[in-house]
């Protein structure tokens, strides 16, 4: 058996390439396989979180405990985030104030 292989060169060259080609070809479909299992393993938070940025922009700011407790009772009683608070908050006053931001 040992002279067939060494005889038939071509064909073992055949057989050691039908394995290379796989073996380059097997760590992108492991990565394929992990980012799969990874989306259909996320929760019903992070795939909402996964939506197209809508806010670029942070903005820090300091409030008063009374302040903060308020902002965190709006948003639970709305059922939204805090910065969907402040969005709100801060047009109704820009349109109650009659202020226009260029652009918008």
């Amino acid at each position: 058996m040992i002279n067939h292989i060494e005889e038939d060169d071509d064909s073992l060259d055949q057989f050691a390439a039908i394995f290379a080609t796989r073996k380059s070809a097997a760590p992108k479909a492991v990565e394929r396989r992990k980012q799969a299992e990874r989306k259909a393993n996320r929760t019903v938070a992070e795939r909402a979180a996964r939506r197209p940025l809508l806010r670029s922009e942070q903005m820090n700011f300091r409030a008063t405990p009374a302040t903060r407790a308020l902002h965190n009772k709006l948003a639970s009683q709305l059922g939204c985030s805090m910065a969907d608070i402040y969005d709100r908050a801060i047009h109704e006053l820009a349109q109650r104030e009659a202020v226009a931001v260029e652009g918008s």
